[in-house]
């Protein structure tokens, strides 16, 4: 009974920050990220739209009422249930983010200069680094061929479907989860309603090689983003990128690069209610991306994790469904899949999870979840302990968000 009491944990991998959602997109048939963040990416700082939707939408409140200032907190009981390390669980909380959105220069013709900024005082990285820290320029309101926005700074990447979904393994196969930002300059904009781009010029995840151990430092890269939505609810995107980068231990450039084709189909549409919620998918390819693995633990058998790290397509996938079966309460079903080398595919990694998402408001929500895992790799299987990937575990997150 000891090993499965919920303890609350610092723990990188499961820091799951209250993300885009792209189902409620789909829902109000909104394309552009900034219906309700700051970011025209999605994610982060949340606007007035953005903090008063939700499965209980409902008039804002006291310091809610404005969207120059946000806060987040975040607590997460988390407990492993085989082949870990029996620190790799505690109580603690997460995150506390601050953040500020202020607009400093507009005019009459749709024109407004705004730096967002926002940091971790809390949890999991301290004061270490920023999170978003940029200045967004947007040029106008209506809908045009060139950008409507200019993003300058860090930011996060705008690559495949941004969800709160952290501990996917597309995420962390190309290293887009919230935890990795990107510096750089970003375009967006939009043909039309249904048609949304963004295209970026980054150099390479903050800093040179930050965050990839002996693996490939990351430098100058781009990635593209383009979206579709419909109108009876259906939204589809492809992403792309690619980064040159320099071996550690070997002379020469190389070069690592990632696709993803992404869609969020809202239920409700279209079944007309009776079944209320939405169906997300994704599949990620990667080329020499294997490397942001290193000094995770995400694989614990260093024998397979070197056999694996360069030269090498990796792909993942998820399905994640999610049944709106009271406004308040949601369940949701998640399937991950991921292996490191497309060659060998029977040397995979495979969760499968179910649980409840509770929302008290628009403001705060809990989150608990069952996910059983499994990891093919003979070196895995045989491991002492196993990595990340390869967890059993029970979480549960509460989010408060201001």
């Amino acid at each position: 009974m000891k090993k499965l009491f919920p303890f609350l944990v610092f723990l990188f991998f499961l820091s799951e920050e209250l993300l885009a959602k792209p189902e409620y997109a789909v829902r109000i048939r909104a394309n552009r990220c900034t219906t309700c963040h700051s970011s025209p990416a999605g994610g982060g700082h949340r606007n007035l739209t953005g903090k008063a939707f939700g499965p209980k939408s409902a008039p804002l409140k006291s310091f809610s009422e404005q969207d120059i200032f946000g806060f987040d907190l975040r607590a997460i009981a988390y407990t492993p249930l085989k082949n870990v390390d029996k620190q790799a669980n505690g109580l603690g909380v997460m995150a506390a983010i601050p953040s500020v959105s202020i607009p400093f220069h507009s005019n009459d013709k749709g024109l407004e200069w705004r730096l967002v900024y926002s940091q971790n005082i809390g949890g999991f990285g301290g004061f270490t680094t920023p999170r978003d820290a940029y200045l967004r320029v947007k040029l106008y309101d209506d809908y045009r061929a060139f950008p409507q926005f200019i993003t300058i700074g860090r930011f996060s990447p705008p690559f495949g479907l941004m969800t709160d979904e952290h501990r996917t393994y597309v995420r962390q196969q190309t290293k887009t989860s919230w935890n990795e930002q990107e510096m750089g300059i970003l375009l967006s904009g939009d043909w039309s309603y249904k048609f949304h781009y963004d295209i970026a010029i980054v150099n390479g995840e903050q800093t040179k090689g930050q965050g990839f151990g002996e693996g490939l430092i990351y430098e100058w890269g781009a990635i593209a983003n383009i979206r579709y939505l419909a109108n009876w609810g259906w939204m589809a995107g492809v992403s792309g990128s690619a980064h040159h980068c320099v071996p550690v231990r070997e002379e020469g450039k190389k070069c690592a690069a990632a696709a993803s084709l992404y869609q969020v189909l809202s239920l409700d549409s279209l079944t007309n209610s009776w079944l209320p919620g939405a169906l997300l998918a994704e599949a990620v390819a990667g080329y020499n991306t294997n490397s942001h693995l290193q000094g995770t633990k995400f694989v614990s058998n260093l024998n397979y994790l070197t056999s694996v790290l360069e030269d090498k397509y990796s792909v993942g996938a998820r399905v994640q469904w999610n049944y709106n079966f009271f406004p308040d309460w949601t369940f949701v079903v998640k399937y991950d899949y991921l292996t490191l080398d497309w060659e060998y595919r029977k040397d995979a990694y495979y969760r499968v999870g179910a649980g409840l998402n509770h929302f008290f408001n628009n403001q705060t929500s809990l989150q608990v979840r069952y996910e059983k895992a499994f990891a093919t790799p003979a070196d895995e299987v045989n491991a002492e302990k196993k990595g990340f990937a390869g967890q059993d575990i029970i979480w549960l997150l509460l989010q408060v968000k201001i």
